[in-house]
């Protein structure tokens, strides 16, 4: 029977509000890269990204998800009605803010980002990359 948990894998709980005592410094600073970073906690995600960015180097990605204004604010519900909820721009223009603020650093990955049409998941402009 295969293990459920690799051993080449370590499961970490953190909080995305203290990132340093779960995911130090020291503990960062010897794990190989290319990394890919995934960000879903829909909590301090500015922190988080500006946390990461001074661990990640050239060629590391992030994928803030659930960036598109118009997916369901809760799981499982359709946008079929007029009764929908939807998250809105909140994290969007977190994102938007964190590469204007960083544009030398990071780019948006159009060909992974519009792979399946323009901004063609609930991760609108979310899978960028480091450039320097």
């Amino acid at each position: 029977m295969k293990a459920l948990k690799p051993d080449n894998v370590t499961f970490i709980q953190g909080d995305s509000f203290t990132l340093e005592k779960s995911l130090s410094s020291q503990f960062l600073s010897k794990l190989p890269h290319p990394w890919v970073i995934i960000e879903d906690a829909h909590a301090n995600t500015r922190g988080v990204l500006e946390y990461f960015h001074d661990f990640t180097v050239e060629g590391d990605y992030i994928v803030v998800e659930d960036t598109n204004p118009d997916i369901p604010k809760k799981a499982g519900m359709g946008c079929t009605t007029d009764k929908c909820e939807v998250l809105g721009t909140l994290k969007l223009e977190c994102l938007k803010s964190f590469l204007r603020d960083y544009e030398e650093y990071y780019a948006v990955d159009s060909f992974i980002n519009d792979l399946f049409g323009y901004n063609g998941t609930w991760h609108t402009n979310g899978f960028i990359r480091r450039m320097k």
